[in-house]
């Protein structure tokens, strides 16, 4: 389903009594676009009638939910809920399965936790308390990724929101030391969870002694230590990358890197070092 145009654009996802659909499947885009008045685009968004339960949304293998809005990009929502107290889950039916979100998440004063598989997640931002979003004021939302899901930021992420828990797996990407999803937590966010944070870098990155990356914006947030201190990083096909080539200050959110070439650029020089090796024991 797509749609585009007009004042301010919504894909309701819910019956006639307000009840959210309960399986998904396929692709389910909004776009709104720069002739919109406010430019509100959003998946889900909730309206009168809303049950006050938990509600939770299967996800077949692959469905993707994306929310573009190109005059206000802060306004496009993979979920808005903006009455009443509501709990969603987007549970994924494949727990190898992966899908792919775009767009914020808005709760009135409700959550979203997302769980079983892989979320690909493009502008990923949640609404900070009290903002103001066409005639419906958005508060706490809370937003948790379960321990049987991982979150991979396509680009930058803003969590302005009251809590981010990582139970599961948040990966931060980056293609080089200057392309990179940025996180940025504060509006008194608590950043917490007993998952991991993992930063996965491309095959060819590379970088020289020293060279830093700013991965982690903090303004007025609350970090939980261990969560901070389970950061690592990976090439693209989970491999760590050796320890020693890396440091993390989880206090500033900066990345700094030693002198680090591409897996198979090492596998070159190792297997250089090699042939030295078995010529020099031959004389």
């Amino acid at each position: 389903v797509t749609t585009a145009g007009g004042m301010a654009m919504a894909f309701g996802l819910y019956d006639s009594q307000g009840i959210p659909v309960s399986t998904l499947a396929g692709k389910v885009e909004v776009y709104a676009g720069d002739a919109a008045q406010y430019g509100l685009a959003a998946v889900f968004v909730i309206g009168e009638g809303t049950p006050t339960t938990a509600h939770t949304v299967h996800l077949e293998n692959g469905t993707q939910l994306l929310a573009t809005s190109v005059r206000t990009p802060e306004w496009a929502f993979v979920i808005a809920c903006g009455r009443g107290y509501q709990d969603f889950v987007f549970s994924g039916e494949d727990p190898a399965g992966t899908y792919l979100m775009k767009g914020g998440v808005a709760m009135m004063t409700g959550s979203l936790r997302v769980e079983n598989g892989t979320y690909l997640w493009t502008d990923l931002h949640t609404a900070r308390t009290d903002a103001l979003i066409i005639d419906a004021t958005f508060g706490s939302t809370i937003m948790n990724v379960a321990s049987s899901a991982k979150v991979v930021l396509q680009n930058n992420a803003s969590l302005l929101n009251e809590r981010f828990t990582v139970d599961g797996e948040l990966i931060a990407t980056a293609k080089n030391i200057s392309d990179f999803s940025q996180v940025t937590i504060g509006d008194g966010t608590t950043f917490d969870g007993s998952g991991k944070i993992t930063l996965r870098i491309a095959n060819d990155f590379s970088s020289f002694d020293g060279e830093q990356m700013q991965l982690f914006v903090f303004t007025n947030a609350t970090l939980d230590a261990d969560l901070m201190a389970s950061f690592t990083v990976t090439w693209e096909d989970g491999s760590l990358v050796d320890p020693s080539l890396w440091s993390f200050d989880a206090a500033m959110g900066i990345v700094t890197f030693g002198d680090i070439p591409e897996p198979a650029a090492a596998a070159g020089v190792l297997g250089i070092l090699a042939l030295a090796l078995t010529a020099r024991r031959r004389r």
